[in-house]
């Protein structure tokens, strides 16, 4: 992929990213009227991600603790890709596969200020048995930080972050 296409799709993703999610039907009219929804408690969340970066590879695998979701936007694709979500005895585990029949569009997800571009396999795990956020990358893996240019190319890749 050209650095032109990731630097783009990395702009892009940023800005859809940042926008507000809505409250969902059922959240709203399960409070009764008058009363305020109590916050949700925030765990620390690791600075490691919200450093401007393009990865791409093969596949990548992202676990991290409950609330992970909140930090991630996966672009979901069902022409071209398949999207499962299953709750295991670790946790949720969101799957997003390239089909057999797809054109090759990559698959696409964001995990705070990192763009995450996977030709074959993203595989998330929110887990309430992790405190880390970690985010393991397979098959010619390459990185680069949009703010300093710094590039690395690697078989294999492991980004970390922990309260």
């Amino acid at each position: 992929m050209q650095l032109a296409a990731c630097l783009a799709l990395a702009a892009a993703l940023t800005v859809a990213c940042a926008s507000p999610r809505p409250t969902p039907p059922k959240a709203a009219a399960a409070a009764p009227e008058g009363a305020a929804a109590e916050p949700r408690p925030t765990a620390p969340w690791p600075e490691t991600f919200r450093r401007e970066a393009v990865l791409a590879a093969r596949r990548v695998e992202v676990i991290g603790p409950v609330g992970l979701l909140e930090h991630l936007a996966i672009r979901v694709d069902l022409d071209n890709h398949d999207h499962v979500e299953t709750a295991t005895e670790q946790g949720l585990r969101i799957v997003e596969r390239q089909r057999a029949e797809s054109d090759g569009s990559p698959i696409r997800a964001q995990l705070d200020a990192v763009v995450i571009v996977v030709d074959e396999e993203l595989v998330i795990l929110e887990s309430p048995a992790t405190e880390q956020v970690s985010v393991r990358a397979e098959g010619d893996v390459y990185l680069r930080y949009v703010d300093s240019g710094e590039e690395r190319r690697a078989r294999a890749l492991r980004l970390e972050g922990g309260p």
